[in-house]
């Protein structure tokens, strides 16, 4: 399944986006974690990879779902916008006070 250049990335392209290595990235698209992932040249079995964004998007859905969270890296010279929200320890939450937090802050990377 071949899409433009511009809707798949290649394993590191997909490393940078996720904050992890190429290794990590082909162990996850060996583990089916990229269903839609192809090689340019599949009679070639080192051909390189491409990843299609839809399948990162995914990905990074299916990590925040299972954890809470999906953290990406922000490079300097990404322009960031801040969303503060508020969170409530409930009453009779045993919670250390260091840990709960008033506010949540999170970084939403601008135009990617």
């Amino acid at each position: 399944m071949n899409e433009s250049e511009g809707d798949v990335l290649t394993t590191v392209q997909a490393a940078k986006i996720l904050g992890a290595s190429v290794g990590a990235v082909n162990k996850w698209i060996d583990e089916g974690d990229f269903p839609n992932a192809y090689r340019l040249n599949p009679s070639r079995p080192k051909s390189p990879w491409r990843i299609p964004k839809g399948d990162i998007e995914l990905f990074i859905k299916k990590r925040t779902q299972e954890r809470g969270y999906f953290y990406v890296p922000v490079q300097p010279g990404d322009q960031v916008q801040k969303r503060e929200t508020k969170t409530e320890v409930p009453p009779g939450d045993d919670t250390d006070e260091e840990q709960a937090k008033d506010e949540l802050v999170q970084l939403e990377l601008i135009g990617q």
